[in-house]
């Protein structure tokens, strides 16, 4: 009996999840999505590391123009 269901249930299952969700979903699917948030966070790293200068000053003034700004749309 163990047999049988090894051949006529198990191997076919076994089979189906290896070619079908292995092969095409995960590496499909799941891996393509991981590696695209990758890239965006690797872009997104790139363009800030230009923004970013480490000055206090420049922190400051940037806070100080958006406030400006923000009280110039609600006026």
């Amino acid at each position: 009996m163990d047999e049988v269901y090894a051949k006529y249930i198990v191997r076919p299952l076994y089979t189906l999840s290896e070619s079908a969700l292995w092969r095409m979903f995960d590496v499909g699917v799941i891996d393509r999505l991981v590696n695209a948030v990758a890239r965006f966070v690797s872009l997104d790293s790139q363009l800030l590391s230009y923004v970013q200068t480490g000055y206090v000053r420049t922190y400051a003034l940037t806070l100080v123009g958006g406030a400006v700004l923000l009280l110039f749309m609600l006026l």
